[in-house]
């Protein structure tokens, strides 16, 4: 290839220097390889502008010498079907026509791009192409006349001159020939594509229905596979004596491998009830249209019924969730209120609580839940007390109230949209250092089967290791 490319460069000395030939990558075109333009070589002079309206044909410049129009046609052809290839190899060029106008810009993007015929041994095979726009040869085209008419319709019935021919008629059409003179002919052309187009859908529609019949049976015999497998397996561990029987790696091993399992068949079951479906709607499709109209009517009359049902069921939640919150807001403000009083008639107890208490919370109160009553009698403080400023007793409090009467937990969201009632500067942000902040009087967890968070409020479990230890010093 070294040596080749050097005979390209004294033909054509614009290129410059290559790497050695080793370290040309190429992309695989039938007997024809593309090498992207190396590092040294310089750019490659753009394509006219502007693109000719309607061009379908390029031009392919610098070809290499022993091109012939297979090697073009292999070249090309994954660009967009091919119409007409027009070579000269002694003058090196040709032109490639295509079907559609939207395969051009894909054949462009090889300007600049080395051409390499087979193996590349030889400088007649290997060369930089030069792409560039071309106008298409007009004159190929058969002029509008009734002759050529019933010619073309001939053509249709051909799959090798189907594309030739209904372009032919798409050009006659944007010439204006369709007129009510020849609306008639018209018609009988757009009747013969019509009905070649209408075989070829369902063709595809009869091949797409076999290939879900298909992976439908490998789907059944898969998961009858893999259910043997999870039965035994689910055997082994659901024995204590053949489980036991196992050292601990093979267990996890075993244990991985039922995990897999299950995944596996969750999603094998996806894919197959996906099958199935499309099998259905093709069974449908079948289906007398009569038959099929009387279907959907009564699937519309159904899916009517199951609507008004639910918006009953959506009315029945609405009203008990604004009871239930109506419920929860009297809660508050009656814990809001007994705070307001307490913190009025006893200053000094409050002041007290505030700073040997809450101030300490996050090390005092909660760490020791036995030790609880007696540190309201005799403040601890040690090394790892932690102190918190007045703003953070206070959201504390009212992150406090808002969670006692929700036991299950609240999202971070909902404690949020609360607290913002009390101040613009409580955002998410906000509460959730300050919860972490505590990790014994707040805790973060996640619902059983979902992945949302909640916060809940540990007090409940400290309320209750006092009152048992009280119990218990009485006894």
């Amino acid at each position: 290839l070294e040596s080749t490319f050097a005979m390209e460069r004294f033909r054509h000395p614009d290129p410059g220097p290559l790497p050695p030939a080793e370290s040309v990558a190429g992309i695989q075109k039938g007997s024809v390889t593309f090498v992207a333009p190396l590092p040294d070589d310089p750019p490659a002079a753009p394509p006219q502008e502007p693109r000719p309206e309607g061009c379908r044909t390029v031009y392919v410049g610098l070809v290499p010498e022993d091109c012939t129009d297979t090697n073009i046609h292999d070249a090309f052809s994954s660009c967009g079907k091919i119409e007409d290839i027009r070579l000269n190899a002694k003058k090196r060029f040709c032109h490639v026509q295509f079907f559609r106008e939207a395969a051009i810009g894909k054949a462009i993007a090889y300007n600049g791009y080395w051409f390499r015929v087979g193996p590349g041994q030889s400088p007649l095979t290997v060369s930089r192409i030069v792409m560039n726009y071309a106008h298409s040869r007009d004159k190929e085209y058969l002029p509008f006349t009734e002759q050529n008419m019933r010619l073309i319709s001939q053509q249709l019935k051909d799959k090798k001159l189907f594309d030739r021919a209904s372009f032919q008629v798409k050009k006659w059409v944007a010439s204006g020939h369709c007129t009510p003179e020849t609306s008639a002919g018209f018609f009988a052309l757009l009747s013969a594509i019509g009905a070649r187009v209408k075989q070829v859908a369902e063709t595809a529609e009869s091949y797409e229905q076999n290939m879900y019949e298909m992976i439908k049976e490998v789907h059944e015999g898969t998961a009858e596979t893999c259910d043997v497998y999870a039965e035994i397996l689910e055997a082994i561990v659901n024995s204590p004596l053949s489980w036991e029987a196992f050292g601990k790696p093979q267990q996890n091993s075993l244990l991985q491998s039922l995990d897999w399992l299950r995944d596996f068949l969750t999603r094998l079951d996806q894919r197959s009830h996906f099958v199935l479906e499309r099998i259905s709607d093709f069974s449908s499709e079948k289906e007398e249209p009569s038959a099929k109209k009387a279907k959907i009517s009564d699937g519309a009359e159904v899916l009517r019924s199951e609507i008004r049902q639910l918006r009953r069921d959506m009315d029945t939640v609405k009203t008990k969730h604004t009871v239930e919150m109506k419920e929860k807001m009297d809660q508050i403000n009656q814990l809001m209120g007994l705070t307001t009083r307490f913190r009025e008639n006893f200053p000094s107890e409050w002041k007290q609580v505030t700073e040997n208490e809450v101030a300490n919370v996050g090390q005092s109160v909660i760490t020791s839940t036995v030790d609880l009553p007696f540190q309201a009698l005799k403040p601890k403080q040690t090394a790892n007390t932690m102190t918190l400023t007045n703003d953070e007793i206070a959201v504390t409090s009212i992150l406090t109230v808002f969670l006692a009467i929700h036991p299950l937990g609240a999202s971070l969201g909902e404690i949020a949209e609360y607290a913002s009632n009390f101040g613009s500067k409580i955002d998410y942000v906000y509460i959730e250092k300050l919860m972490k902040k505590l990790p014994t009087v707040f805790k973060m967890t996640k619902s059983q089967g979902s992945e949302e968070t909640k916060w809940l409020f540990l007090g409940f479990q400290t309320v209750r290791s006092s009152f048992d230890l009280d119990r218990a010093s009485k006894n």
